[in-house]
């Protein structure tokens, strides 16, 4: 499912939003970036980082609770190497797909029937 990494984002911003400032729900957002990459490519997937980036700052703000800058951290260590491993997934994708053509001829040889060879 191609949303649910933004999905994922929505529903952990709420619960910061509604949850006692004791309940560190914003610790939980790096794992949105790290979804994000496994189904999204590179660019999409820093915009996602970025956001809850800025989310968790503006929430650090308001709520003048300034440990969660520590998560701010975190987001943006994770964001950058999910960006990376997006930047390799789609390399080996895109690797796979130049292979798969020349495995197709082969397939053909090893799959036909044998030949009924029957004794005289």
């Amino acid at each position: 499912m191609l949303v649910s990494p933004l999905l994922l984002t929505v529903l952990l911003g709420a619960l910061a939003l509604l949850t006692p400032p004791g309940v560190p729900v914003t610790q939980l957002l790096p794992t949105a970036p790290a979804l994000a990459a496994a189904l999204w490519p590179v660019g999409p997937t820093l915009v996602l980082g970025l956001v809850c980036l800025l989310g968790v700052t503006v929430h650090s703000l308001l709520s003048a609770d300034h440990s969660v800058m520590f998560t701010a951290g975190a987001i943006g260590a994770v964001a950058l190497t999910a960006a990376y491993a997006s930047h390799v997934r789609l390399q080996r994708e895109a690797t796979l797909t130049e292979v798969r053509p020349w495995r197709t001829p082969r397939s053909r040889f090893s799959s036909a029937p044998s030949p009924d060879v029957s004794d005289p």
